[in-house]
C-alpha cells in the first residue's frame, strides 16, 4: 500500500459529520473524478464557504498531509494546510514484531472560507502526502446567469411563406 489511499474527496457548500459519524455534504459541487462548476455572478468575486471532505486508507502510523487550493495558472488562492496525522490502532502490539499493520481509515473536513475568486477559469484542489498526489479536485469557475434572465437564444428560422388563401 502506497503512504495512503484516497477513500473519498468531496468538495461542498458544507461538510460535516453527524450523530453516528455519517458524512453529511450540502451543495456538493464534485469530487475526485467528477469535475464541479461554481457559477459566479461577476469577477472578481467572494464565495462564502467551499468545504473539503476527505477519506483516507493507511498502515503508517503517521501521516502527513497538505492541501493546496490553486488557480490552473499556478496561484493559491488560499494558503497551503499542512499537517499530520497520528493514527494509533487499537490492539496494536499484540501481533508481534514484523507482523503487517492493517490499514486505518481516517478523514477530515476542511472550510475554506471567504475564497476570493479573480477570474473565470478552472481552480484545482490537490491533496498530497510527501509530495505524492494522493488526488486532485477540478472545479470551473463560470459566469452565471442572473436569477430569472435566460441566456440569449440564436433567433429562430425563418418560417416559409403561408400559402395563399382563396376568397
Amino acid at each position: 500500500m502506497a503512504k495512503a489511499n484516497i477513500l473519498y474527496a468531496h468538495l461542498a457548500d458544507q461538510a460535516f459529520p453527524s450523530e453516528g459519524g455519517k458524512l453529511n455534504l450540502i451543495g456538493m459541487f464534485g469530487g475526485v473524478n467528477a469535475p464541479g462548476r461554481i457559477g459566479l455572478a461577476q469577477f472578481p468575486a467572494v464565495y462564502p464557504r467551499l468545504a473539503l471532505a476527505v477519506g483516507l486508507a493507511t498502515t503508517k502510523d503517521k501521516l502527513p498531509v497538505t492541501v493546496t487550493f490553486r488557480t490552473e495558472d499556478g496561484k493559491d488562492i488560499v494558503q497551503p494546510f499542512s499537517g499530520t496525522f497520528e493514527i494509533q490502532r487499537q490492539g496494536e502490539g499484540r501481533n508481534g514484531a514484523g507482523a503487517k499493520k492493517e490499514a486505518a481509515n481516517l478523514s477530515f473536513n476542511l472550510n475554506f472560507d471567504t475564497i476570493r475568486i479573480e477570474k473565470p477559469g478552472k481552480l484545482y484542489l490537490t491533496i498530497e502526502s510527501d509530495k505524492d498526489e494522493l488526488a486532485e479536485i477540478e472545479l470551473e469557475a463560470v459566469q452565471a446567469q442572473p436569477q430569472g434572465q435566460q441566456p440569449p437564444q440564436p433567433p429562430a428560422p425563418p418560417q416559409p411563406p403561408a400559402p395563399p388563401q382563396k376568397s
